[in-house]
Order: C-alpha cells, then structure tokens, then sequence
C-alpha cells in the first residue's frame, strides 16, 4: 500500500479492501493541491490462474501490485463523460436539453423521451439484457436490438429509476452528430485538455499489467468478458483515480484546467445543477447531495452543494466546491458498490484528512 497520511484512521479503508479480490487507488485533492494517495491491491491473474509480470510497481506472491497508473474499468461511472460529451455539443448548439432523442436516432420508438430524461434517468424505459458489442461492426446490432425491445414501464419524469441503456442511448446520439467515434471525440474534447493521459474508451489497446479487471464478488471470479468490448456509454472506460482528480479539478475552477479552458463557465454551473426541480436530486450527470443524502454515498462532512457519480465496479468521484475539495476512490470489487455505505465510509476518512 501506498503511505498513509500520520494522524488519520485508515483502519476501515484497509478493512474494506483486505480481500484477496480487491485492488484500490485514492485520490484526494484540496484547495488545488494533491493532498493524499493511497494505492494497493493485485492486477490481473494470467489465463492459467498465476499473476502477470508487471513492468511497474511490487511483486509478490498475488502479482504485481497496483500503482499510480493503473486503469481501473470504471463501468456504469462512464456515464460521466458521455454527459460531459453531451454538454460539449451543447456549447456548439448541436443538443438541447429537451430535444427529443428521436431528432438524433429516427428509429428510437419514442417521440416524448428527451435528452433530459435519458441524462436524468427519468425515461420510464426498459430494455432486456443485449450483451455488449465487441467491434463497432456489432454495434449497430447492438443497438438495433435495444431499440426494438424497449419497452415503457412509467411516463416519462414521474420517477427517477437507472437504465442501464439510457447513457448507451446518448452514447449513439453523441457519435451520430459527430461522425466520430466515443474515444475520438472525449480524447480532444475531454482528456487531453487537462492532462488525463491515462484514460481511455480503448481498452483493447491497453497491455496486461496497464489496467485491473472487475471483480464479482457474488461469482468469486474476475469478469474477464467485459474488458476489451466496443464502448457503448455506458461502460467501457479505463482510468485512474489521479485521472478523476484532474477532470474534477475542472468543476472547481469554472471549467479551466491550468488556465485552459476544457469547459464554459456556464457549462460548469449547468453541470453541477440540480435539474430536476429537487424532485430526484439530480444533475445533468451527478447525484447530488443537498440536506438529505438520498443515495446514501455522501459524507456528512460534505457541503450540501456536494456532487457524486458512483458505478457498478466499485468506485466514486465526489466534487464539494464549497470546500474546494475532490475524491477519487477506484476499486475493482462489485461488492464495494453494493453497499453504499462503503462510499460513504470512504468519503468520510477522506474529507478527515
């Protein structure tokens, strides 16, 4: 593990990822400066069950030990980006908020479902489970299936409920409009700006002791199947917590990142705003937390301005501009994400420091 801060308790951080399964990397930034780091956990086995010889970091009997550069497959959390990306051509006029999503997709079989409710998770759609597409030739398939098995559960806006396809949705609109792929546009407009030279869509490309696989904490197994499938919005990107901290860092800063600016101002405020009149405690791509923490990841020890995205492999990014403080924690143990508590434990160790 990476050194501890003296004078803090890390005893239920080290309790949480004591399993064998489990990797880990943290990241806290305050008031622009990098305040604390925390790395620790094994990377992949090998086919035959033995771990990977890494180029970086301690070997030892479980592998080569996760460092600082390790890509962490952040699951449903990239959603995070596919929002960011919908806001970006939001700035170019290319997306309104109520435009409807039948304007981008013509066979979408719904004409009153907008940007808005797909972003907010207010759709009132369902889908059957389509397995993720490996190339982009078996994406059209793989969205030609959604569409034609969706169903409606609820109208639109009455209630607040995740769809695991609503973000793969935007994800199509998104490269529709663009002509681009996930990972051509987020490099230039998202990435590469302030520095993530660490995140990716294409995990593909990525070698063995590079990134950490999820693990399924019901199943006792590494969910191998997902790594290196097409992006679909949904899931599908790698990064590093250090990584999180840089794209936090924007919200803190109107947008700017070292005096560059990655978004308008304007972009940032609508970014960080509670859109769906305090009904779901929602932003355009954050939950947030307000005087009650519906969602039940928040530290009471965040403002009530605080904002936070979570996913289904484990990990959270949590922005508080009032106290001018990010957090990055990136796990690849399904189990972490099943008890929201274990967010909320995390971010309160985090905001002691």
């Amino acid at each position: 593990m990476a050194k501890q801060k003296v004078g803090t308790d890390f005893a239920l951080i080290e309790k949480i990822f004591s399993q064998l399964s489990s990797s880990v990397s943290i990241a806290l930034l305050k008031d622009d400066k990098l305040a604390y780091e925390f790395y620790g956990g094994r990377k992949n086995p090998d086919s035959a069950g033995r771990a990977e010889k890494g180029d970086a970091g301690r070997d030892g009997p479980s592998g080569p030990s996760v460092n600082r550069t390790t890509r962490f497959n952040i699951g449903s959390a990239s959603a995070l980006f596919t929002g960011a990306l919908i806001v970006k051509l939001m700035e170019f006029g290319e997306v309104g908020l109520n435009d409807a999503i039948r304007r981008f997709i013509p066979e979408f079989p719904y004409g009153d479902v907008t940007v808005y409710h797909l972003l907010t998770h207010t759709s009132g759609l369902n889908a059957a489970v389509v397995p993720p597409p490996d190339n982009q030739d078996a994406a059209r398939e793989f969205y030609r299936k959604i569409y034609e098995g969706l169903r409606r559960d609820y109208a639109p806006a009455v209630k607040s409920e995740y769809f695991r396809y609503g973000y793969a949705m935007l994800a199509d609109a998104v490269c529709r409009i663009s002509g681009q792929t996930l990972e051509e546009l987020a490099s230039v407009l998202l990435f590469m700006p302030p520095g993530m030279k660490y995140t990716t869509y294409n995990g593909a490309a990525l070698r063995d002791n590079q990134y950490v696989i999820p693990w399924n904490h019901k199943e006792n197994r590494f969910m191998s199947e997902l790594h290196a499938k097409y992006p679909t919005g949904q899931n599908g990107v790698y990064t590093t917590a250090l990584d999180l901290i840089r794209f936090g860092r924007l919200f803190l800063n109107g947008g700017e990142y070292d005096g560059k600016a990655v978004f308008l101002e304007s972009s940032v405020d609508f970014l960080m705003r509670e859109i769906t009149n305090s009904k779901f405690m929602r932003t355009p791509v954050f939950m947030i937390k307000r005087q009650v923490d519906i969602f039940g990841c928040f530290s009471e020890k965040l403002s009530a301005g605080a904002v936070a995205l979570t996913g289904d492999t484990g990990g959270i990014l949590f922005i508080d501009p009032a106290r001018r403080t990010v957090g990055a924690a990136l796990t690849n143990s399904t189990w972490v994400h099943s008890v929201s508590r274990n967010y909320s434990n995390i971010t309160d160790i985090l905001m002691s420091i």
